[in-house]
């Protein structure tokens, strides 16, 4: 009688191990699965944050750039305005 109530409790607690290994997969599963999509949306979040600034760059440079071409076009004018201004000055 000893022998099979100990035959069962060795059973239980093979099962109930069993279990408890089930129940520790399936939470590492779901533990790396939410990790992988908060990763994705953290990719997702820097490449939006990088394609954004990049954009940014490009607007402002062509602004620089568009800027000093109106300087460069009119640069003789400009001396010339400026040498008109400062002329009373100097004499």
């Amino acid at each position: 009688m000893a022998g099979i109530a100990t035959t069962c409790y060795y059973l239980t607690l093979s099962s109930t191990s069993k279990d408890d290994e089930d129940d520790s997969v399936a939470k590492m599963k779901a533990a790396e699965e939410a990790l992988e999509a908060k990763q994705k949306v953290t990719n997702s979040l820097s490449a939006t944050c990088c394609f954004f600034f990049l954009s940014c760059f490009i607007i402002l440079w062509q602004i620089v750039l568009g800027t000093l071409k109106i300087f460069m076009q009119n640069y003789p004018m400009i001396l010339l305005y400026l040498y008109c201004m400062a002329a009373p000055c100097i004499s």
